[in-house]
């Protein structure tokens, strides 16, 4: 079942968490013995693909562009049935997010940037390239102190 990383909780008002629901439904699938089905790879290579190919546009200085692959990856991601590990959904999540906000932040579009590091840090609290860009985007928008 899916907690919370720091409290271990189910439902953690801390970290804006509720696993409630998707524990509910593992529960429910486990006690009628069904096996859950395998993720998707066809899905896994469409996200992959749409990545590679927002990396691509970055590394050529199409930040729109890049951008816009990032969201459709980001899109196909939310396709995921809700029994895929979670670990998956938000790996992907916190990636696709960040590469976005790096675009955002080379189109000037600082607050949208900031957003998206936000969630990114809410996922991955640990991840060093999360919480730089968002320090970026908050010395863009001139809120330098809030990033200390």
């Amino acid at each position: 079942l899916l907690h919370c990383t720091t409290h271990q909780k189910q439902v953690c008002s801390d970290c804006n968490i509720d696993y409630s629901s998707h524990n509910f439904i593992t529960r429910q699938l486990g006690a009628n013995n069904m096996a859950l089905p395998p993720p998707n790879p066809q899905m896994a290579q469409a996200i992959q693909r749409l990545k590679t190919e927002g990396n691509d546009m970055f590394r050529a200085q199409c930040h729109f562009e890049a951008a816009q692959k990032y969201t459709e990856a980001m899109n196909v991601a939310s396709q995921r049935p809700i029994w895929d590990p979670s670990q998956n959904v938000v790996e992907e999540a916190a990636v696709l997010l960040s590469n976005r906000a790096a675009c955002l932040l080379a189109l000037g579009h600082k607050s949208e940037a900031y957003w998206d590091t936000e969630i990114v840090t809410r996922l991955k609290r640990g991840w060093g390239k999360g919480h730089f860009r968002m320090g970026k985007a908050l010395m863009d928008l001139g809120r330098c102190r809030q990033g200390a």
